[in-house]
């Protein structure tokens, strides 16, 4: 600022002496023009030229005084208003090398803190290429480029929303990488295929999941068989509020159902297997402390299937959000079994429904609203009768 002001005042200064010089110059102009070669008026023209001669040093002086203080102006004066303009904007424009550069209208991804590091999956083939065929053909007609090579992960996260996909065969690691803004998946697994690791991996803003697995069918002529989940295969989803898994089986073979975990967000689950009996185990719910929502929905006729579910006293310690418990099978003979204390650490349980052949006894926590609620008779127990604290 005091740069600015001094570069004014010799501005100033400068016009003034300019005025000056000026002036000078015309009397000089004057003075010559009104000499004379008149002999009577030689003192005249001598008186005029020591004028002029004085004059002409003034001159002089005034012109040297400019050049300097022009000089000095010169070399403190700032740099043009645009020059500073445009610096300002390459500033403010400028994207450091290691920055993604987004498309204007594109969404940017929420990135989310994950419990665990993600292990990197490799994919295969430039842009999405190295995908299954029926992700490649979907994400083509979601971005309409035609191309599975010219789509980078930069174009993937202006896809918000993906139809109902149908595997004839096992979904690989890196199917869905990048696909950060996807809240809603529904997925079918048919002919017996397997849900591997890893295969929602890249979908940290999924929020739902709807998951079918599907057996061979009966009259292919093929031998029957059934898809399983391996570990891991929901790695990755760290946004996940729902999921629902659905096992349509053909065999009578266990259930391969490894522990629910990489969920830790997940607050609503169903489970619906309308051919088999699915025994759940302390492992299966222990990674998921925020659940607040169960459904279990079986069936039991099928010869060779296991005749009964037990519920044991652990399966749910880990679970203490639990509200909502719904356990619903459809059997000719009473197959569900718990241990009497199996509901008992459940503080937060509002909702409790056992839809099976028969009832059973449970206990449930004194603190709970569901036992507050049933024992001023503002609820009846649904498929079990409530033992009093303290009872064997």
């Amino acid at each position: 600022m005091l740069s600015q002001t001094g570069n004014s005042r010799k501005i100033i200064a400068i016009a003034a002496l300019a005025a000056i010089g000026i002036a000078v110059v015309v009397s000089l102009i004057l003075l010559a023009s009104g000499s004379s070669t008149d002999p009577d008026e030689s003192d005249s023209v001598v008186g005029n030229t020591s004028d002029l001669e004085n004059l002409s040093n003034q001159l002089y002086e005034l012109e040297s005084r400019i050049n300097s203080l022009a000089t000095e102006t010169a070399a403190l004066q700032l740099p043009p208003p645009t020059s500073v303009l445009q610096s300002r904007q390459t500033t403010a424009t400028a994207v450091p090398t290691n920055t993604a550069v987004f498309r204007e209208n594109s969404p940017r991804p929420d990135p989310t803190a994950t419990s665990t590091p993600l292990p990197a999956i490799a994919t295969t083939g430039p842009g999405i290429c190295g995908r299954s065929p029926l992700v490649q053909l979907v994400l083509i007609d979601r971005l309409k480029i035609s191309s599975c090579q010219l789509i980078t992960g930069h174009e993937l996260f202006r896809v918000l929303e993906l139809p109902d996909l149908q595997f004839d065969r096992s979904p690989q690691p890196g199917d869905f990488a990048d696909l950060v803004n996807v809240k809603n998946l529904r997925v079918q697994i048919r002919n017996g295929a397997d849900l591997p690791s890893d295969t929602f991996h890249g979908l940290e803003g999924l929020e739902s999941l709807e998951v079918g697995l599907s057996g061979t069918s009966e009259n292919d002529g093929t031998e029957n068989s059934d898809g399983g989940i391996e570990p891991g295969a929901f790695r990755g989803l760290s946004s996940i509020r729902t999921l629902v898994l659905s096992l349509n089986r053909t065999t009578q073979e266990p259930i391969r159902l490894p522990p629910l975990e990489h969920m830790e967000t997940l607050e609503s689950l169903q489970i619906r297997i309308p051919k088999y009996l699915f025994a759940p185990a302390e492992q299966h719910f222990q990674h998921l402390p925020e659940l607040r929502n169960l459904s279990i929905t079986m069936a039991s006729y099928e010869e060779g299937v296991p005749r009964y579910l037990r519920l044991t006293q652990k399966v749910f310690k880990n679970n203490v959000k639990l509200e909502e418990i719904q356990i619903q099978v459809d059997s000719d003979r009473r197959v569900v079994f718990a241990d009497k204390d199996t509901f008992e650490v459940l503080d937060a349980l509002e909702s409790l429904s056992l839809s099976i052949w028969g009832e059973i006894e449970v206990s449930l926590s004194p603190n709970s609203p569901l036992f507050k609620d049933i024992l001023n008779g503002n609820r009846d127990p649904q498929g079990y009768t409530v033992l009093p604290p303290g009872a064997d």
